[in-house]
């Protein structure tokens, strides 16, 4: 009767375990965005806490700006425990009217910011013959 109830407990401690490594996992890829809108155009802060710009790819494509990002696995044989793997995600946002030949970005301490400026509207007069 005592061992049965510490084979419950285990059972229970090792399925709350699996269960927050399963979560980690799904919530993995997800790319926390901060989108401000001013009369000059959007600023975008992704948080991308120790990712490489390198491994950072940005498109502004009809109105959709996308972010991916492609995290490479260290090549190493000397892990004890191994939990981190290569991981693509991406994150895709309708940011219409950016005049995609002014994008900016930069990264600065994990954040990926990210500048549209508006496209000017420009209006042509049109005379009457």
């Amino acid at each position: 009767m005592f061992n049965d109830i510490f084979d419950e407990l285990n059972k229970v401690f090792n399925d709350v375990s699996n269960g927050v490594k399963e979560a980690q996992k799904r919530g993995r890829g997800f790319i926390a965005v901060d989108v401000r809108k001013d009369n000059d155009g959007y600023l975008v802060e992704a948080a991308l806490p120790g990712v490489k710009k390198e491994d950072v790819s940005i498109n502004y494509d009809q109105s959709v700006l996308t972010i991916e990002v492609k995290e490479h696995e260290v090549a190493n044989d000397s892990f004890i425990i191994k939990e981190r793997m290569e991981n693509f995600y991406k994150r895709e946002l309708e940011l219409p009217d950016a005049e995609s030949s002014q994008i900016k970005a930069k990264m600065q301490d994990g954040i990926l910011m990210i500048s549209l400026p508006f496209a000017k509207k420009t209006t042509n007069l049109i005379s009457i013959d």
